[in-house]
């Protein structure tokens, strides 16, 4: 070997046991730098922290036809505008199920005026709609980016309408069933949701309760597609802001045997399509 080649061994040489000695000394103090990143040291994508906040403009549009005989009621009122509110928290692991406990929660307001009943208040009464909602849903993955909602909890909806002498409004109180799908990538920032829901109807009440007690049964299709900005807090959580564009299909079919005003038959069948926009904060 030339003496010029020996010579380039041993810088080389020198250089590699001095740059092993560093990374041994800043390991032993730790010193070592880490790159932000919105994975975890394992290489797993973060998760958010499991609360999720969510407030926006609520719209609603009503059609609800009651037929008793050859006499028939509809009830297609304008728009209903107003708002929404929703909370969700994340209150349990089943790490053997490789699930979560969610804890949902939501209520709103929204009213309009009906220009097709009361006529003899000789003006268009106020109709007003309310709903508040409460659900537990597990959680589970199915891949990556999927995951699979079961829920069950309770909801009651009402649609109140100024006092008159043709129809004040239903107010439903049911059990809520429901099952659902989200999309979203690992720390991604699209989401996409569908879900569906069966409302076992427990009490509902018809224009103050004039065509006595009822059976009725309700169901619920929605979709959802939302944008979320992040905000990396930690190496395995994250926080940030969240907009969501949701639409929701519902119906509920009433049949009234027997009340104080009829002798029976009666049946109604209301109809809501509701389109939301959310702003939230989820942490």
């Amino acid at each position: 070997m030339s003496k010029k080649r020996v010579i380039v061994a041993t810088l080389l040489a020198f250089v590699s046991f001095n740059a092993d000695a560093d990374a041994q000394e800043a390991e032993a103090s730790g010193e070592v730098s880490v790159e932000p990143s919105t994975e975890s040291a394992a290489g797993e994508a973060v998760e958010p922290a499991g609360v999720n906040l969510s407030i926006g403009p609520h719209v609603i549009s009503r059609s609800m036809q009651f037929r008793l005989g050859d006499n028939a009621v509809d009830h297609s009122p304008g728009v209903y505008i107003g708002g929404i509110a929703h909370i969700s928290v994340e209150a349990y692991d089943f790490d053997s199920l490789d699930a979560k406990l969610l804890i949902n929660a939501e209520g709103g307001y929204a009213g309009t005026k009906n220009s097709k009943v009361a006529a003899e208040l000789n003006r268009q009464p106020v109709t007003e709609w309310s709903q508040f909602a409460a659900r537990a849903t597990v959680r589970r993955p199915l891949t990556d980016a999927l995951d699979l909602d079961v829920g069950l909890g309770a909801v009651a909806n009402s649609f109140i309408v100024e006092p008159n002498l043709t129809y004040t409004g239903h107010r439903y109180i049911a059990a809520e069933f429901r099952v659902g799908l989200d999309w979203a990538k690992p720390a991604g920032s699209w989401v996409f949701g569908a879900d569906a829901s069966a409302y076992p109807v427990l009490a509902v009440n018809q224009s103050s309760g004039a065509y006595g007690d009822s059976s009725a049964f309700g169901a619920r299709a929605g979709a959802q597609v939302g944008y979320n900005v992040f905000a990396v807090s930690s190496t395995d959580k994250y926080a940030g802001g969240r907009v969501l564009l949701r639409y929701d299909f519902t119906r509920f079919r009433s049949q009234f045997p027997q009340g104080r005003v009829a002798i029976g038959g009666g049946v109604s069948e209301d109809d809501m399509h509701a389109l939301t926009l959310m702003f939230g904060y989820f942490m």
